[in-house]
């Protein structure tokens, strides 16, 4: 996952837009003959709510979320996947916990495989 700012502070209200993508992969196999895939790619805009405390950081966003599910039981169905490939609308809110200027925790409710995520963010700059 990366994301990006795109706008300064007072541009747009009294946050600002950061746009971002996100790849998740999750595989399973029961012996060879039963096994899931999922990937999603999405690409996203979030808007990031600037607050007077700035270890804290607000957001929530919509994106575009392309996903490929591959299911199969070769035992019983021959190896065929019943899930086609969709791209949906998405949304998603979240927080981060700033402990340095490039170290914060993130907590994110929304898309990708879960729709709960927690985790560290790490700047680059």
């Amino acid at each position: 996952m990366f994301e990006t700012g795109i706008t300064e502070p007072g541009k747009v209200g009294p946050g600002i837009i950061g746009i971002g993508g996100r790849v998740d992969y999750w595989s399973w196999a029961y012996s060879t003959d039963y096994s899931w895939t999922w990937i999603a790619i999405s690409a996203f805009a979030n808007y990031h709510f600037i607050l007077t405390d700035n270890k804290w950081d607000l957001f929530a966003g919509l994106g575009l979320v392309y996903e490929n599910i591959s299911w199969s039981n070769k035992s019983a169905l021959g190896g065929v996947n019943l899930y086609p490939s969709t791209v949906t609308l998405q949304g998603n809110a979240g927080a981060r916990y700033f402990f340095s200027p490039n170290l914060a925790g993130r907590a994110l409710v929304g898309f990708g495989i879960s729709y709960i995520t927690v985790g560290v963010d790490f700047g680059l700059n």
